[in-house]
């Protein structure tokens, strides 16, 4: 699938906010508040350690004594179990078998692209890499169709010289008196 080979990952990324692997749990939900993401990702200087999600942070915060026993626990124990972290030179391709291979629970985790150092290049959304699958469907839709429409063109071709063959061969057969 040729489609996909000049799509980067760079090109999709939603944010690249992240924060420090021990900042709390109220400071970390407090900015992904402030910056409207649902995910951060999640950093010991300047590596690249996980995901978290705003929602199940906020999920603990909220609890009945949530505030008080989760606010001031580091963000690093709160971490997705499973994140898709991919090199920034990941073909599209992979991260979209990956993501649409993951359990349904995680589905809507944004994806981490680090660079070959494993710093922070940013977080791709799930929203865009449906976006991305949906057009690469409709180029490989539209491949067909035409590759459809090409064996339909041959085949009736085909068709063409068959019967100009059948009545070349009958009058053959007429002239031979047979």
């Amino acid at each position: 699938m040729a489609a996909h080979e000049n799509i980067h990952l760079d090109e999709l990324i939603t944010h690249s906010i992240s924060v420090q692997h021990n900042e709390t749990l109220e400071t970390t939900s407090r900015l992904a508040a402030q910056q409207e993401v649902d995910f951060l990702a999640v950093k010991r200087d300047e590596t690249v350690i996980g995901l978290c999600s705003a929602v199940k942070i906020n999920k603990c915060l909220s609890a009945r004594y949530g505030h008080a026993v989760y606010a001031q626990r580091n963000v690093a124990e709160f971490l997705v179990e499973q994140p898709i972290i991919v090199k920034d030179d990941t073909d599209v391709h992979q991260v979209l078998k990956c993501v649409f291979n993951r359990h349904h629970e995680d589905f809507y985790d944004d994806i981490i692209i680090i660079n070959q150092q494993g710093q922070l290049r940013g977080l791709i959304s799930i929203d865009a890499l449906i976006r991305v699958q949906n057009s690469l469907l409709h180029k490989q839709l539209k491949k067909t169709d035409e590759h459809k429409q090409r064996l339909q063109w041959k085949n009736d071709q085909l068709e063409h010289l068959t019967n100009e063959l059948e009545q070349a061969n009958s009058k053959l057969i007429e002239a031979r008196g047979l």
